[in-house]
């Protein structure tokens, strides 16, 4: 079990990788996008307790405003995010190391130019 120090100011996370996946399908485009997090640090991440007292906030990422929904390749990110003000957050404390996140749009239509 690796134990680590608590970090809650400043968000030592980074972006190491994005990428972006458009699959063309008749009519329609399939979306996916990955996402490399990286706690370079040797604390875990935490967040801190936001002013109305609710959860830390640890990674937010934002969403177009006509978002229906997301699929995320593990299931673990899936029930650890929750949609807030246009926005999809978590409080999952960030151990040190690199974290995939992928996250499958639905299929949208095309515009069929």
């Amino acid at each position: 079990m690796e134990v680590c120090d608590p970090l809650t100011d400043p968000c030592p996370l980074l972006a190491r990788r994005h990428d972006i996946e458009v699959e063309p399908l008749e009519g329609m485009l399939r979306v996916r996008e990955v996402l490399e997090i990286e706690n370079p640090g040797k604390a875990c991440y935490v967040g801190k307790v936001s002013d109305d007292g609710g959860e830390p906030v640890t990674l937010q990422l934002s969403i177009p405003a006509d978002f229906i929904r997301a699929t995320f390749d593990k299931e673990f990110y899936g029930r650890r995010f929750s949609l807030r003000s246009g926005k999809l957050l978590t409080s999952i404390p960030w151990t040190p190391g690199i974290r995939e996140l992928g996250i499958a749009c639905p299929v949208v239509p095309t515009c069929g130019c």
